[in-house]
């Protein structure tokens, strides 16, 4: 498979329902009865301190699928390779399960990290100065499965999940039961909070053994983490970095490197834009057993992009 091939999308226009103001703005902007002030109002001499940012954040509030727009972006390879700083720790490739995170390849460019990291996406941790975001690999129910979604239900918890948590309250208040292919959902961490991660991109990736558009799907919805990643920073006021997950190329049956493929593309163009909050992504791959098929191929495709 080509590093280069032609992969065309529509790309994502932003639903940005939490850009709007709060009900207390409104009522502010409004000046009282008929937005007049009366003769007895004094102005005030009290400097006003801004809300404080809301640290739970309880559910999205946006719509789960991202639209695409009307004009299609291609995107083919990652630009100039040149303007890459890249790194290849080949010999950390575990020969077992392994038990830490380690770097196995790094692209930096302009500010921006790229990373191809050999480990659990349970183990990710954040830091105080940023906004960390882990990437899930769900089902449409957000209620916890198997594989990835079982192991990071077993480390953050039920708070996150379907049907009494975080997604449950959501899936409720959208009157549904599940989310189709190409969701994003985000939720708070759960007990992951622990590890200074502070939200769960729950992503719906396409089952390749039915349907179509497959590689569209994984597209937009690759892209929708990012997105939403980046409205996280803006709500904070801070650096995001987002840690992701070979979505659709477990038991949903994709190619792993097609996976690979998109994830990196999508990766380095939305970085590219210079627009946004999210600064470093990482691609975290654990295989079970020694072989480390999935890392590999993902080793093989950050070669072709990168090198």
């Amino acid at each position: 498979m080509s590093g280069s091939r032609m992969l065309t999308v529509g790309f994502v226009a932003v639903f940005m329902g939490m850009t709007g103001c709060s009900d207390d703005q409104k009522n502010t902007d409004s000046g009282g009865s008929n937005g007049q002030k009366t003769s007895q109002q004094q102005p005030s001499t009290t400097s006003q301190e801004p809300e404080p940012v809301d640290m739970s954040f309880p559910t999205d509030k946006d719509p789960p699928i991202l639209p695409e727009a009307a004009a299609q972006t291609a995107i083919s390879g990652v630009g100039d390779k040149n303007r890459f700083m890249v790194k290849l720790f080949e010999d950390r490739i575990p020969t077992a399960q392994p038990t830490s995170n380690q770097v196995i390849a790094q692209a930096t460019w302009s500010g921006y990290t790229l990373e191809l990291v050999s480990g659990d996406i349970t183990k990710e941790a954040g830091a105080t100065d940023k906004v960390s975001i882990i990437q899930n690999a769900a089902n449409g129910s957000l209620a916890g499965g198997g594989g990835v979604d079982g192991a990071i239900k077993k480390a953050a918890g039920d708070t996150p999940y379907a049907p009494n948590g975080d997604a449950g309250v959501y899936l409720k208040g959208q009157n549904k039961t599940s989310v189709p292919t190409g969701s994003v959902v985000m939720t708070v961490s759960g007990n992951l909070k622990s590890q200074q991660v502070d939200y769960i991109a729950h992503t719906v990736g396409p089952n390749c053994g039915s349907g179509d558009e497959h590689e569209k799907n994984l597209m937009i919805a690759s892209k929708g983490v990012l997105v939403k990643s980046d409205k996280m920073g803006e709500r904070h006021k801070k650096e995001v970095h987002v840690s992701q997950v070979p979505v659709s190329a477990g038991i949903f049956g994709c190619p792993v490197e097609k996976t690979a493929e998109i994830q990196m593309q999508v990766a380095v163009a939305h970085m590219d834009k210079g627009e946004g909050r999210v600064k470093t992504v990482r691609l975290v791959v654990m295989d079970v057993g020694g072989e480390q098929k999935t890392l590999k191929s993902y080793v093989k495709v950050f070669k072709s992009l990168f090198k």
